[in-house]
């Protein structure tokens, strides 16, 4: 099971303009791979720079 974030690392995480998968995949409580997969798919945007993806934080805020 996945360790949940506290909530002092998860306003952390959000103050940052721009995220790396492995961030959305901790803050989501998903695989990094499953998000690789959404990033692929196009069901969750983001810009591949060079060979990273970053992904906008308002992407992943509802």
């Amino acid at each position: 099971m996945r360790k949940s974030l506290t909530p002092e690392e998860v306003a952390q995480l959000l103050a940052k303009e721009f995220l790396t998968p492995a961030e959305v995949a901790k803050l989501m409580r998903l695989d990094k791979k499953t998000v690789y997969a959404l990033l692929n798919k196009g069901d969750l945007q983001g810009k591949k720079w060079g060979n990273n993806w970053r992904i906008h934080r308002s992407q992943i805020q509802a």
